[in-house]
């Protein structure tokens, strides 16, 4: 949006200042900004300013400005013009723009200003020069017949004239022009003008939000038979709703008065235009009705977009620093040409051979994957675990599918399921377009990064494959692979790497070899062969290397489609399946290995020779000591990858030894490959060092960037933890696995938080730390503490070790504990911290056993004042047999503990191969049992119930009913309540076996997250100073202290109640006497006492009269009260109702009680009224004198009275 006026009369060094900047916004008098009361000067709102390169330049003083920025990398210049009629400066002014346009030829010019000219019939000199300008470049304006020109007001009547134009260069269109109402008392009419830009980036095809739930009502409403149908309409209503622009990130907000106001505007625009201005009192009345209007307006909308950036599903509030990773090529500086680059990829996704040398060794793959069936219920999940929504060349997007009913995607899941059954896919699904992405040097091709866009149906379907290939490859690829496998993570590498490297400090090498073009080289044979090595079936093998083959593609280059091109090798990054068809390729490499080098298949021992291998996808990884022969070890793989069609670049391989020093020089075939210090992999180092914190260092300034463009003052108070969380856990999660963040840099991190956000909320440096950390509720932030998160990621990480399926990750924890300053030993530290300890539980306890084959049970859970227990009711079939029983457990356990403990404990009862139905109504016990991906808290839950139906072969149907409906459901409720009050305690420890679990010396920790955070907590309540604070009794978000965060106040004024509820905003200074009362002056008296801020008080008395129908005192040693005798409300500054909870009569004030939050509002403006004084006051006067007399302990002022 671009708002200009041009009258810039100003002194000369204003002009300077107005005028010059890097695209900031100026200072405007349309905006009240005081400095600019005097004038104006150009004004531009700019979408993401920050990619824009905007930049403005005041060429005359007053007359004539330049401002330019890109827009899809394309320059757009804005010569912004004020040519008196006199025609003082006009020569000067046209030299200028002769120039400006020279050197912006073949840019997008826009022309316009105040120009005082007739441009239809020029009547003088001075107009026919500026006309032959303007023909002479080309220019050119909208000229509407009957409405060419603009009315000018003259006093009371008006004037044909052309003062405004807009000139624009031939490859701009103007589409519309719109004459606005006279809102400000300017003698010029506003108009509005919409341009089109001509140019080829927009190939791709948008489509609005309404459109597309339009798209979504019309398909449901309809009735197909088949899939071509179904297809067909979704192709044609794309192509009917789409167009080329990308307006999709435009929100139009609707509000109550948009009506209202054209309404208005239109009969105001009459009454200027055709009523020649001589209602002037009916004018000014409607011109200030609009202005209510628009401020109301202004109001809802402020509103409704701070809701939109804040609700709990929006990923608007986490980019805010999205500019600070984003990638993109630069394309008017890249020394390719389009052809070149063309050319390039064609070249590399060109099939070079069609056969290998390469021999196969024997499989170590026991068994292959089942083909997939696909089903509605299958749909339904890949589009639940699908995040990319760009839609492919037919524009399909990926809202549109997800939103289509069960019947419609019943249809797409036959047609899946026939294209396995036939061996391909549609021929249409196979044409997608390329992404480049710059990788490190972007004027080397090599160095760009394709990622093809395929048709969403193609990337549903191979989500669907993908996913259940992980779960088969998770038993039977070889687990030196971690990545991309279900239950394995690239942390397990990283992990060993750090015990080898601890156990061979001595002796240690690791070779990171380096795969040229790695996904783009892999030829189709190379793709059959790993995947007949790893025994896919020929129906699902022959599917895949068909939908692989021929894809057309056609790159995007600088916003336009190249022409296509076909491409005959390669696996397309992009695919869901890509990096598990690598996976597949690897692990040809490893059986090759194991054959030649006379290797474990399964190593379960930190043997590193025996290890020899670790690979994630596309990486592979060479460990060694120097007892062993790894030079023929790298040219054995450098061999064997040859003979696939791929190729090692040794000089862009990395290597890195223990000691640092050593004498191993690690080559490929006579070349040396570089060594470093340290080597990360994966986001991983096998050791801590200076290479480890000088990534640290890197990561917590990069966190610091991200920090200085944090919106707090958008961000609602509940919000900022969230985020803050989210950007510590992208950053370092990965390090804090496996390697060790000394504590000065943790402390660091910590800092950094507190620093960006006292600054951006103009809290005081003083102010107590605990406030950042505290939960909300009791007066703090809840931002987590980046220790407490390190120590929490550590703990869970050594539990991860313990009680892994993968022998030899047990023993890289066993080992890794004996060495001192090694991550292991950090785990332990992190655990002792919290009392903690790991605990193995093998409990062999014999359960007595009910006796029957077929039962029905019903269970639930209680944590009933402070209490928890659990019960349930055991009925056998076609028997009046019930057994019912509760227990008692220790109060430290939750619901959700007691309710899963009800279900195990019935299970443990049940006698081998009976049969039973667990009725519950607990929906979290329903997700933890029954949901196989589940990997969360109650875990152990999870596996104590499979294991125990596996070992006594039970038939269990585990139901979810509605709570305290059915009566075994209120019977079990009841059983569980009676349980929680009585004494029949039970020891759930004795329900686990084979399991290491994390316990204190009382109880089972579940939430390591949760009971770390409890005991910090109380650490900090044991060291805060609760004078400074209230809050710290509030402690649960039904208080009325709380009621502001929720309420439809906007963010802005939320942290600044915040700030006055916890003296956060209190600056205190050297005391100093008060100029007026010749007293202390201190805070609490320019509040309360001062007699130059009354008008304040004065103000806050009548607010709080029409809020509240109700009188008001302020008292500064009183808590805030309502006053039975005086039949007034004593209040204090800060807001806070200490014992709210605790008044039952309380709401019976319902006017104070609803309105508590404006009440707090109008308590923060007197509060910043007054500190502004104070902070004048202290900043300027002489500091007091002993001598001088106390006036504070006056008696608090009179209440006004307000008739």
């Amino acid at each position: 949006m671009s708002i200009t006026e041009t009258h810039l009369k100003t002194y000369e060094d204003q002009k300077e200042a107005y005028n010059k900047g890097n695209g900031s916004i100026f200072f405007n008098s349309l905006f009240g900004a005081r400095k600019a009361q005097k004038g104006t000067a150009l004004f531009h709102i700019l979408n993401n300013k920050r990619k824009r390169f905007i930049s403005n330049e005041n060429l005359i003083q007053g007359k004539l400005q330049w401002t330019r920025f890109f827009s899809r990398n394309k320059p757009i210049n804005i010569i912004t013009v004020y040519a008196s009629s006199d025609g003082e400066d006009d020569d000067e002014i046209i030299n200028i723009i002769i120039h400006l346009l020279l050197k912006c030829e073949n840019e997008f010019n826009i022309v316009l200003g105040d120009f005082n000219i007739n441009t239809r019939k020029p009547q003088n000199s001075r107009e026919k020069e500026w006309k032959e300008l303007i023909e002479c470049f080309q220019l050119k304006e909208l000229i509407i017949p009957e409405n060419y020109t603009y009315v000018r007001k003259v006093i009371n009547s008006v004037q044909k004239s052309r003062p405004d134009h807009i000139f624009v260069s031939n490859n701009i269109r103007i589409i519309r022009e719109v004459i606005l109402p006279p809102i400000s008392k300017n003698d010029h009419l506003p108009f509005y003008i919409d341009i089109e830009l001509e140019t080829d980036y927009c190939w791709r095809n948008f489509i609005s939000r309404k459109d597309m739930n339009q798209i979504s009502t019309t398909l449901n409403e309809s009735h197909y038979d088949s899939f071509d149908a179904l297809q067909k309409d979704i192709s044609e209503m794309v192509n009917k709703f789409s167009f080329k622009d990308d307006k999709t990130n435009l929100k139009y907000i609707n509000t109550i008065n948009k009506k209202e106001i054209k309404t208005k505007e239109i009969e105001l625009l009459h009454l200027v235009t055709q009523g020649k201005g001589q209602n002037i009192e009916e004018i000014e009345k409607l011109r200030n009705n609009i202005k209510v209007l628009y401020k109301e307006t202004g109001a809802d909308i402020k509103a409704k977009l701070s809701e939109n950036f804040n609700k709990h599903d929006s990923s608007m509030i986490y980019q805010f620093d999205k500019h600070l990773k984003e990638k993109s090529i630069d394309w008017e500086n890249i020394q390719f040409s389009e052809e070149e680059i063309v050319h390039h990829f064609e070249t590399k996704f060109t099939s070079v051979s069609k056969s290998s040398d390469f021999e196969n060794p024997p499989s170590t793959v026991k068994k292959g994957p089942k083909i997939p069936q696909i089903s509605l219920k299958t749909i339904k999940e890949a589009i639940s675990r699908m995040k990319s929504n760009t839609p492919g060349l037919d524009s399909i997007s990926f809202q549109i599918i997800r939103n289509l009913k069960d019947e419609h995607l019943q249809l797409i899941a036959d047609q899946f399921e026939n294209c396995i059954q036939q061996g391909n896919i549609p021929e249409e699904w196979k044409s997608g377009w390329v992404k480049l992405l710059p990788k490190r040097d972007i004027q080397k091709l090599n160095d760009i990064r394709p990622i093809t866009i395929l048709p969403i149906y193609y990337r549903i379907l191979f989500n669907i494959i993908a996913y259940e290939l992980r779960q088969w490859a998770s038993k039977h690829i070889n687990l030196r692979q971690q990545a991309f496998i279900s239950h394995r993570n690239t942390m397990n590498h990283g992990l060993l790497l750090s015990s080898l490297a601890k156990k061979n400090k001595s002796s240690f090498l690791l070779v990171n070899l380096d795969i040229e073009g790695a996904y783009d080289s892999v030829e189709d044979h190379i793709i059959e062969k790993a995947l007949t090595h790893c025994k896919f079936p020929d129906e699902l093998k022959t599917f895949i290397l068909n939908s692989y083959k021929s894809q057309i593609l056609q790159l995007e280059i600088d916003h336009h489609l190249s022409r296509p091109f076909t491409k005959t090798r390669g696996i397309p990054q992009g695919c869901p399946l890509a990096p598990l068809i690598y996976d597949c390729i690897t692990q040809l490499i490893i059986d090759k290995c194991i054959q030649q080098w006379k290797i474990s298949i399964k190593p379960t021992k930190l043997n590193i020779n025996d290890i020899g291998l670790l690979c994630f996808a596309d990486d592979i990884n060479l460990v060694s000591n120097r007892y062993c022969n790894y030079n023929e070890r790298l040219d054995n793989i450098s061999k064997w990858l040859g003979q696939l069609s791929l190729k090692i670049n040794p000089s862009k391989s990395m290597a890195t030894t223990l000691p640092t020093k050593s004498k191993m020089k690690p080559m490929i075939d006579g070349t040396i490959i570089p060594r470093f210090k340290n080597l990360r992999v994966l986001g991983h180092y096998p050791w801590d060092d200076s290479t480890l914190n000088e990534d640290i260092e890197k990561r917590i300034l990069q966190f610091q960037l991200s920090l200085k463009y944090i919106p707090l003052k958008r961000m609602e108070i509940t919000n900022i933890k969230k985020v803050i969380f989210a950007k510590c856990t992208s950053l370092f999660t990965h390090i804090l696995r496996t390697n060790y963040i000394p504590e000065s840099l943790v402390d660091r991190i910590n800092i950094e938080v507190r620093k960006a956000i006292r600054k951006k909320i103009f809290m005081h440096n003083a102010s107590p730390t605990n406030y950042f950390h505290l939960p909300i509720t009791y007066g703090g932030l809840g931002i987590p503490r980046f220790d407490i998160f390190a120590d929490e990621i550590r703990i869970k990480t050594a539990l991860y070790l313990i009680n892994n399926d993968n022998e030899l990750l047990r023993e890289v924890y066993s080992e890794g504990i004996k060495h001192e300053n090694s991550i292991f030993k950090e785990m332990n530290r992190s655990m002792k911290k919290y009392k903690i300890r790991p605990q193995q539980f093998n409990n062999d306890e014999i359960f007595p056993k009910l006796k029957g084959k077929n039962f029905t049970i019903y269970t639930d859970g209680s944590n009933l004042n402070n209490s928890t227990g659990f019960g349930f009711t055991a009925k056998v079939n076609n028997s009046q047999e019930t057994q019912d029983f509760s227990y008692k457990i220790n109060s430290e356990y939750s619901h959700n503990v007691a309710e899963l403990s009800a279900i195990l404990t019935s299970l443990k009862i049940l006698p081998p191969k009976s049969k039973a139905k667990i009725h519950t109504d607990s929906e979290i016990s329903i997700h933890v049992l029954k949901n196989k991906a589940y990997n969360g808290i109650f875990n152990c839950f999870k596996h104590e119930y499979q294991q125990v139906i596996q070992q006594s072969n039970l038939n269990i149907q585990l139901i979810k009913v509605k709570g305290h409906v059915n009566k075994g459901n209120i019977k079990a409720d009841e059983l569980a309540k009676k349980g929680a009050q009585e004494h029949n305690y039970f020891d759930i420890k004795k329900l686990f076996s084979n399991q290491t679990i994390l316990a204190t010396s009382n109880t089972i920790i579940f939430d390591i997250k949760k009971s770390i955070q409890k005991k910090r907590y109380d650490v900090m309540f044991s060291q805060f100073d609760r004078d400074n604070s209230s809050l710290h009794l509030t402690k649960n978000w039904s208080s009325i202290n709380l009621k502001f965060i929720k309420s439809k106040i906007d963010t802005n004024t939320k942290w600044s109640i915040w700030r006055n509820l916890t003296s956060n905003h209190i600056k205190q200074h050297k005391e100093r006497q008060c100029a007026h009362c010749k007293c202390p002056g201190t805070l609490k008296h320019f509040i309360y006492y001062c007699p130059n801020t009354q008008c304040f008080r004065d103000f806050f008395y009548t607010k709080f009269l029409d809020i509240t129908s109700m009188q008001c005192i302020l008292n500064d040693y009183q808590e805030s009260r309502y006053c039975e005798r005086r039949k007034v409300f004593i209040i204090h500054h800060d807001g806070v109702m200490i014992r709210d909870t605790q008044m039952p009569n309380f709401k019976n004030l319902p006017n104070i009680y609803q309105n508590w939050p404006e009440i707090q509002t109008i308590l923060t403006l007197l509060v910043g009224k007054c500190h502004t004084k104070y902070y004048e006051n202290s900043r300027f006067k002489k500091p007091i004198q002993k001598q001088t007399p106390i006036l504070t302990d006056l008696p608090a002022p009179v209440v006004l009275t307000i008739n």
